[in-house]
């Protein structure tokens, strides 16, 4: 926000959304049910993904960088947050999902 346009313009700034929006996901879902071992299993793979985007991506796509004019629309940054938070939702509950098939085992 300081550069004037939301952070989702390049792949850096969206994985950092993404793993902003797992613990988001997290905390919500853990107040919800009062089961502890959310976060335990949810903070790995939203380190992951911060380690993945600051270790592995160039220097290059890590640099702020405003959207082309043609992308500049209040629609496409709705739709993109709405997606990211969408795939925080199906990664918190696919791994929910499998952590109660392994304990039913």
């Amino acid at each position: 926000l300081q550069f004037g346009y939301f952070p989702l313009s390049n792949l850096y700034e969206s994985l950092m959304f993404l793993a902003w929006s797992i613990t988001f996901i997290t905390i919500l879902v853990e107040n919800q049910s009062q089961i502890s071992i959310i976060t335990s299993l949810s903070v790995p793979i939203a380190l992951f993904v911060c380690g993945f985007a600051s270790l592995s991506l160039p220097e290059s796509m890590q640099s702020p960088a405003p959207l082309v004019p043609a992308l500049k629309s209040n629609w496409l940054m709705m739709h993109v947050t709405v997606m990211m938070v969408s795939y925080a939702s199906l990664i918190v509950g696919s791994i929910l999902g499998i952590f109660f098939l392994i304990l039913s085992w």
